[in-house]
């Protein structure tokens, strides 16, 4: 069984540590135990999944009190959840709640869940809104959880897995390049095999119009040279999800020959200040992207 410290909690569900305690040591939200207060204690999976299901069930309005909430056993609360969940939160885009219930899903291995909160909210939302408020929290939420740990939960892992189909999912049903978008070419330097965060971008760069070039992840710096040399491309674009493996990003880009000014960097600001390149566009905010992207096609349009 998994153990999360109660910072690890706190992230996982956006709640702060200090309301987490108080509701613990108030309401008795975490019913099954003693935890005495200690600071190195370590919270399991069962901890985590109440507390995103009480979050989320006081949070639908104040229709349900906090006290009695708290009172309802495990099963119980997940019902309501599993009642409330698509007629409430996906209709007043309670996103906070339906990224703690994307989590809650992959802590349970409920793979239907799953793509129901995620099909649910792109037919609700905007493909704008679906990206900046749902999906990309989500991800960076998981991250800085888990990017300090040597060893993952296997819920991690099975939260990838999920996320990657459903990426080649949304990839494919995205809309055909427009003619004369740029070209732009997707990759991971050779070690790195972290692709979620590159499968986001080939999605959103997919729904701009551009025409890309996905060659994933591990991609030694021959290979990826052979690609620039065969495409052509007039963008290329990495990320980097930790600092695992920065040498292997710094020596690519020490080593290709092409433009680093018409390449793009993202990821969170902790790992890209560790690219050594100066040239290159760097960017931890996906709201920058697609203003770096519309920027870009608007001074192509002008030459």
């Amino acid at each position: 069984m998994n153990r999360f410290t109660i910072n690890q909690l706190s992230y996982l569900s956006g709640l702060p540590d200090k309301t987490i305690l108080f509701w613990k040591k108030k309401y008795n939200a975490f019913q099954d135990c003693n935890l005495e207060n200690k600071p190195d204690f370590k919270y399991n999976t069962e901890h985590l999944n109440r507390l995103l299901n009480i979050s989320t069930l006081f949070h639908l309005d104040k229709k349900y009190d906090l006290q009695s909430i708290c009172q309802l056993d495990n099963d119980t609360l997940q019902v309501k959840v599993e009642i409330e969940l698509m007629s409430n939160l996906i209709k007043k885009n309670l996103n906070e709640d339906i990224i703690n219930q994307l989590v809650a899903s992959c802590l349970t291995y409920n793979e239907t869940r799953f793509n129901l909160i995620i099909d649910s909210a792109i037919k609700k939302l905007t493909i704008s809104d679906f990206y900046n408020f749902i999906l990309y929290p989500f991800l960076m939420r998981i991250y800085e959880t888990f990017q300090a740990n040597e060893e993952k939960p296997v819920q991690f892992f099975y939260m990838k897995s999920l996320l990657k189909g459903k990426f080649h999912y949304l990839i494919e049903c995205s809309p055909n390049f427009v003619d004369k978008k740029s070209k732009v070419l997707l990759f991971l330097p050779h070690g790195e095999v972290n692709e979620i965060g590159l499968l986001f971008c080939n999605l959103i760069l997919k729904n701009h119009g551009f025409q890309t070039f996905y060659i994933g992840s591990n991609q030694t710096i021959t290979a990826v040279q052979q690609a620039i040399d065969d495409i052509s491309p007039d963008l290329i674009i990495s990320f980097i999800p930790n600092n695992d493996n920065i040498k292997s990003y710094n020596a690519t880009l020490e080593s290709i020959t092409f433009d680093l000014s018409k390449m793009m960097i993202l990821g969170m600001d902790s790992n890209l200040k560790n690219i050594k390149n100066t040239e290159c566009t760097k960017i931890s905010k996906l709201e920058e992207f697609h203003i770096i992207l519309d920027e870009y096609e608007q001074k192509k349009a002008e030459v």
